[in-house]
């Protein structure tokens, strides 16, 4: 039994140390994101939750410096180029919204970069994933961070038309029946949406 043991666990330490079977690593829950070595740019604390962005429902809202907390290390000058990129082709990034500019500089100024919601009244929550590139003369940090998003329904105040929220500008029904697969919908036409 002794001499089953030994060259199993023997082999299972080979293993571990030549980095074939790693130690599993505990996701946090945090943007950290993954880092091409092990200097991260984000100075995040992984005790606390990270800076969720808040916007109103068709509405746009600033990003800034708690939401994408870059790190003093990178953001103090020298002989570097530090740029944000938004990933626009993640399929679950991005979905109700976006920000603008798609690439800026990482010592953006609060109110610079903006998310825009686009006026989905289905989801509540959004992530929107940017790649973070750092290059300095002698090698280069690629990390990517997840900015979550919380989508808010405009507060309900005591007059109907409230001149500091927009008013959606189409109305119409909130469906339009199809008889099956690949057949026409009823014509849109003024009866059935409203343009202002």
């Amino acid at each position: 039994m002794i001499r089953l043991l030994l060259p199993a666990s023997l082999f299972f330490a080979l293993i571990t140390s030549a980095g074939v079977l790693s130690a599993p690593q505990q996701d946090s829950g945090s943007n950290l994101g993954t880092a091409s070595d092990s200097f991260s740019l984000l100075a995040v604390n992984p005790l606390l939750p990270p800076a969720r962005l808040k916007v109103y429902r068709g509405q746009w809202t600033p990003l800034l410096r708690q939401h994408l907390p870059i790190t003093k290390r990178v953001l103090r000058g020298g002989r570097h180029v530090c740029r944000i990129e938004v990933e626009e082709l993640a399929p679950i990034f991005s979905v109700v919204g976006h920000l603008e500019p798609k690439k800026f500089d990482c010592a953006f100024r609060d109110g610079e970069v903006r998310y825009y919601h686009e006026g989905n009244p289905l989801l509540t929550s959004d992530t929107v994933r940017v790649t973070i590139f750092f290059f300095r003369n002698n090698h280069s940090i690629i990390q990517t961070a997840d900015i979550p998003v919380d989508v808010m329904d405009l507060p309900k105040t005591g007059n109907e038309i409230d001149q500091t929220f927009r008013r959606p500008r189409i109305h119409g029904p909130l469906e339009l029946n199809v008889k099956g697969i690949k057949a026409s919908s009823q014509a849109i036409g003024t009866s059935v949406i409203e343009i202002e």
